[in-house]
């Protein structure tokens, strides 16, 4: 490199050097800084939109009800799974049921597919109405917006 700048005058050489130095701070500015300022903006309007979502939250924390009531006591004749079907039946909900698997002679654990999220909280609020106590719940979002995936362990209170 250094013999083939010999070859040009010294003005050419500046020229040169000058034009390595603004080729270089641009490629630094756009590789390296752009890219960091860009996700710093990012970075900071997501944090603020969470901040802004936490209060909406804290507020609507207010307007929700207060339980004070006692836990219901479950009264049902037959096996919880008998309970579990009928409420099935009820909400017409049996096409959605892929699994229902009795843990014990308390706990039963329900897998439902593709099925609406309503109903699934309709369902889910029927029986804590009957007095069952939902130990674990997870929902899974689906290919299609309005439907959800989920497992339900119900349990009956001691």
């Amino acid at each position: 490199m250094l013999s083939y700048l010999s070859k040009f005058s010294m003005r050419e050489k500046l020229i040169v050097i000058l034009a390595v130095v603004i080729v270089g701070t641009l490629s630094i500015y756009d590789l390296v800084i752009e890219p960091y300022h860009q996700d710093l903006v990012r970075v900071t309007e997501e944090i603020d939109q969470a901040k802004s979502d936490l209060l909406w939250m804290q507020s609507e924390v207010q307007s929700l009800p207060v339980n004070t009531a006692t836990q219901k006591k479950v009264s049902f004749n037959g096996s919880l799974a008998n309970l579990i079907n009928q409420a099935v039946a009820n909400q017409k909900l049996k096409t959605y049921l892929t699994q229902m698997t009795p843990i014990g002679e308390s706990e039963i654990r329900i897998r439902y597919s593709s099925i609406d999220f309503n109903q699934l909280i309709a369902f889910i609020s029927t029986l804590k109405e009957r007095g069952l106590i939902i130990k674990d719940l997870r929902i899974n979002s689906t290919s299609d917006i309005a439907t959800v995936d989920s497992t339900v362990v119900f349990k009956k209170p001691a």
